[in-house]
This record gives C-alpha cells, sequence and structure tokens, in this order.
C-alpha cells in the first residue's frame, strides 16, 4: 500500500512539475485522485496527499484545492467544449461552477460568464439568483424573445468571412447575380440542419466537403454562428471532417429555433432541391403550398386576415379556396377574381406574381410563433406598386409577430423602399462577398432623412460600394 501511495505521490509530483498550463496539471491531477479513491478507500487519501504536497511544495495544495481538482476532473471529463471554454475563464471562477451537478448548468454558467466578462463574484451571484432556472422558465413560458446580436460565416463557399452585427428584424441583402447572397441565406440553412441530424450527414446532404467549404480553403476550418442578445449561441464548427456542434442548453429553445427558420425562393426559373422539410411548414420551391394553406385556412380568423391582406395587395381577387382534384386527390389552389367568381384559376393560370404574394402570406400565417423567414428575391412578378406595400407589411409584421423577415434582392423598385439601417450590401470582389451594413453610417443616414438620397440611388451610383471601400482604406 506504501509503495502504491509514493507511486501516486511520485506521479502527481511529475504532472505538477511538467510544463503544462495550471488548468490541465489540476485536471490530470483530479483524474489521478479520482482514479485511485477505492484503492485507497481505508485512508484520506486527500488529506494526506495534502500534507505531502504542501510540503514539498508550498500552497496551492490544500485539502478544499485537491477536493476541487477532483470535483473539476469528474464534472467536465464528458465536456471537452466546455472544459476549453472553462480554461480561459481561469482556476478561481471554475471553483464556481463545481458543486453544481448538471452538466447542462455548468455549460449555462460557463458560457454566460465568458460571453459577460463575469468576475467571480458576479458568477457567485447568478447562481445564488438562479440564473439558469429563470432562463429555463422564460423559454418554457414561451416569453423569451428571440433577438439575434450577430452572425458569423467562415468559409462557407465565396464567404471567407462574414459578420453581421445587431440587424434589424427587417433587413434586405442587397447586390448583384452571384454576389453570393444565396450563399448566406445557405449557410443558415446548413445550421440548421445540423440541429436535426446525427454525425456529417448534413454535410453530405449539402454535397460533401467540396460543396460547401470555400474552394481555395478545403482544409481550413468551416465555421456557422448566430448569436442572440443574452448569448446564446447555436453555431457549428467544421474542421478535418469532424462537425462540432454548440446549441442552446435548453431543448425546447433549440427546437423553437429549429422550427421557426424558412427559406424560401419563388424564382421559377431557379428553384433548388427542398433540403430541409419542415412538414409543417412551407418549403423552398413553395411546392407544398396547398396543404400548408389548407391548413391555415381552416382558421376562420386567418382566413379573414389573409383573404383582406389579399385583396390589398391584389383588389381585383375575390377568395381563395384550396379543395381536393377528384381526378389526383391532390390539393389545389384555386383563385377567385370579382368578374370572374364562377370560374377559379388553377395551376398555370395563377400569375406568377399572384401565386407568390399568396405563398409570402402563407409563409407569414404558417405559425403563430415568432419565425425566422429567409425570402429570395420575393420582388419576382410583382407591379412597383406591390412591392412597396410589401416592404411596409414585413416591417408591420416584424415588429407585431417578433419575426424576423432577411430578403434577398438586385430590385430598384424594392431598393428605393428600405431604409439604411435595413440594407446589407453583399458584393464580390476576388471572387470572395464581401458584406457590409450601414447603419453606423451617420451621413448616409442624415442624407436619406433630408430626402438627399434615396437607398437604390446610392445603391446604384456606387455611393455604398466607394463607402465600403474607403472604409476599408
Amino acid at each position: 500500500m506504501e509503495q502504491e501511495y509514493n507511486n501516486l505521490l511520485n506521479n502527481i509530483i511529475s504532472i505538477v512539475e511538467s510544463e503544462q498550463d495550471d488548468i490541465d496539471k489540476y485536471y490530470d491531477i483530479g483524474k489521478n485522485i479520482k482514479e485511485n479513491q477505492k484503492k485507497f478507500k481505508e485512508i484520506y487519501l486527500i488529506d494526506i496527499l495534502s500534507k505531502d504536497l504542501q510540503l514539498k511544495f508550498g500552497k496551492g495544495f490544500s485539502i478544499a484545492n485537491l477536493s476541487h481538482m477532483q470535483n473539476f476532473y469528474k464534472s467536465f471529463k464528458y465536456n471537452k467544449s466546455e472544459y476549453l471554454l472553462a480554461k480561459q475563464l481561469g482556476w478561481r471562477k471554475i471553483i464556481q461552477f463545481l458543486p453544481l451537478k448538471d452538466s447542462k448548468q455548468i455549460k449555462f454558467y460557463i458560457e454566460k460568464s465568458f460571453a459577460n466578462n463575469w468576475d467571480t463574484e458576479e458568477i457567485k451571484q447568478a447562481i445564488e439568483e438562479e440564473l439558469y432556472e429563470e432562463y429555463f422558465d422564460s423559454v418554457e413560458k414561451l416569453d423569451y424573445d428571440i433577438e439575434i446580436e450577430s452572425v458569423e460565416i467562415i468559409n462557407y463557399k465565396s464567404i471567407i468571412e462574414g459578420k453581421i452585427t445587431t440587424p434589424k428584424r427587417f433587413s434586405v441583402f442587397v447586390g448583384a447575380n452571384a454576389s453570393g447572397k444565396s450563399n448566406i441565406f445557405e449557410a443558415f440553412e446548413f445550421l440548421i440542419h445540423t440541429m436535426r441530424i446525427e454525425g456529417n450527414s448534413a454535410v453530405e446532404i449539402f454535397g460533401g466537403t467540396e460543396n460547401i467549404k470555400n474552394y481555395n480553403r478545403q482544409n481550413e476550418k468551416l465555421d456557422i454562428k448566430i448569436t442572440l442578445a443574452d448569448k446564446t449561441i447555436f453555431g457549428i464548427n467544421y474542421f478535418d471532417n469532424k462537425l462540432n456542434r454548440s446549441f442552446s442548453v435548453s431543448e425546447i429553445l433549440n427546437e423553437r429555433f429549429y422550427n421557426s427558420f424558412s427559406r424560401i425562393f419563388f424564382e421559377k426559373s431557379k428553384k433548388g432541391e427542398n433540403k430541409l422539410k419542415i412538414y409543417n411548414k412551407l418549403w423552398f420551391d413553395g411546392s407544398n403550398l396547398p396543404k400548408i394553406l389548407k391548413r391555415i385556412l381552416e382558421d376562420e380568423n386567418k382566413k379573414s386576415i389573409i383573404t383582406t391582406k389579399l385583396k390589398t395587395f391584389i383588389p381585383e381577387l375575390d377568395r381563395i379556396e384550396v379543395k381536393q382534384n377528384d381526378l389526383t386527390g391532390q390539393n389545389d389552389l384555386q383563385v377567385y377574381f370579382k368578374n370572374y367568381e364562377k370560374q377559379p384559376f388553377v395551376g398555370n393560370l395563377i400569375s406568377e406574381g399572384t401565386y407568390n404574394i399568396i405563398a409570402i402570406l402563407t409563409l407569414i400565417y404558417q405559425s403563430d410563433e415568432p419565425q425566422f423567414l429567409c425570402i429570395e428575391e420575393p420582388e419576382n412578378g410583382l407591379h412597383p406598386r406591390v412591392i412597396k406595400l410589401l416592404i411596409n407589411f414585413f416591417r408591420t409584421v416584424c415588429e407585431n409577430k417578433k419575426h424576423y423577415i432577411w430578403i434577398t434582392s438586385h430590385s430598384q423598385t424594392l431598393v428605393s423602399e428600405i431604409m439604411p439601417e435595413e440594407i446589407i450590401l453583399v458584393d464580390k470582389q476576388n471572387g470572395k462577398t464581401i458584406i457590409n451594413q450601414f447603419q453606423n453610417d451617420t451621413t448616409l443616414i442624415q442624407q436619406y432623412k433630408n430626402k438627399e438620397i434615396t437607398m437604390d440611388e446610392a445603391w446604384l451610383c456606387n455611393y455604398l460600394e466607394n463607402w465600403t471601400t474607403n472604409e476599408e482604406e
């Protein structure tokens, strides 16, 4: 027994004298103590080790501190990502988390401490005030307000490094064709996919590593991260064929965030594959519109609202219905106009603009909870008057329903209706997508308020491009 104890002591001494980081030393010491506890169950192992270690090294190896090291190992041996984050906080802060038994609690407080730069006393206070329990209560009561603080995309297709900070709930991504606007929305879609699919399957669904990473940076990491105002992170890191995920500690919130997302593209000539099929939501190409709309129209209140909104956008319209086709058994969208009340328009007889407006309203009213909606080129097939009405409608919905509605566009009519704070310029330089915001450009904002310039003029006259170039210089 004495020889075994001496072997343990010498092993711990070698750890202390090694060149490891202090936190790594404490972890390894805790591991040695934990793994040998049963072997020395008849003696007070930590008490004896404390005396011998303090005799050799002095302070730092009290009974309490060695107990902390053992608990540190127990708490973090299965949580390597939290371990790496905790290391950055330091030992005195780590000690505050050790009495917590729930790994989700530990992760929550570590992330909050790191994000808010809490000191030791602030960590203590947060734990004493049961901030974790308060957070879960708000999520479960559905009064948790999702507010996006920032978005970061690194090495996704043409986006080498893109960041969006404190974005407006209604935001417009403006840029020429092939500038990378769709890649931004696809990056979000890829992130959402990883929340439900184990392993690397999401990578394969999106075409494999060679199709999601930048062509010239195949060996570098891919990062996508959405950070909320309370520092909750929904993110992924893909490197060396390993996909690491970082989501909320609340499964309820993860579910809400996952279900809130929809990406839609109505342009017939550019429709792509429906990768993300949430069966109670509209799909990427809108192909399941009749099914989703039929469910919505069963609610008489929503039916009335949608009909009223449709008549605002399309004054000639009388009503819409979804009925089962006797021959195919499929649901058919039927549109009735005022001068043709008895004969509905169906299928290809429905104009692209009418169909797209119906699809947008279906998207907005498909859920009663706040949504994160990414709509690509909603102006397709729409009259300029309708585009102007649509922009105001989007703003109102974002304010009243707490939606995030982000759209892409290269329409002068649409851009003429937006404000500097709402525009996000997407440009491509030397094959790289560049993302710029203008919410802090006081000169542009003042010119806009004074009606000296509109956003379409600023865009088409290259004022926005020149501004970003000057900033970089």
